[in-house]
């Protein structure tokens, strides 16, 4: 069977978004945005907070996620896609979380890793935020 017309319907940028409700896209910038109006919205954001957390391109979700290590005994929440100034973001974390530990904030890969599974926590912190 020949699947490559299948894939390349699927992979294919307005296969994607004429399957996603207009509902989902409302107040959302464009999927497929130009440099120069990703960086507008970046610079909106950096003007209003010191950092920016940039949205998944294909769900739009905030890029937060749950990790679990040495056989499910240790979770980790791992928040990604941070741009601009991380210690800010860091301690508006330790304000907002006072209780939990931040394991790890590597500057070069632009993430925060956080002691315990906080996704929906921070998920709505995020968006009180109005990223």
């Amino acid at each position: 069977m020949n699947f490559t017309f299948l894939t390349r319907r699927l992979y294919s940028s307005n296969a994607l978004l004429s399957n996603v409700p207009s509902s989902y896209r409302v107040g959302l910038p464009n999927p497929v945005m130009s440099t120069d109006e990703l960086q507008s919205v970046i610079d909106e954001k950096l003007a209003k907070y010191p950092y920016f957390v940039e949205r998944t391109s294909f769900g739009k979700g905030l890029p937060v996620y749950s990790e679990y290590k040495h056989q499910r005994a240790r979770k980790l929440t791992i928040i990604r896609r941070i741009y601009g100034d991380l210690d800010a973001f860091r301690k508006d974390l330790q304000v907002e979380f006072p209780s939990v530990k931040i394991v790890k904030c590597p500057v070069e890969q632009q993430k925060i890793v956080l002691k315990g599974n906080l996704v929906q926590e921070v998920k709505l912190f995020l968006t009180d935020l109005g990223f």
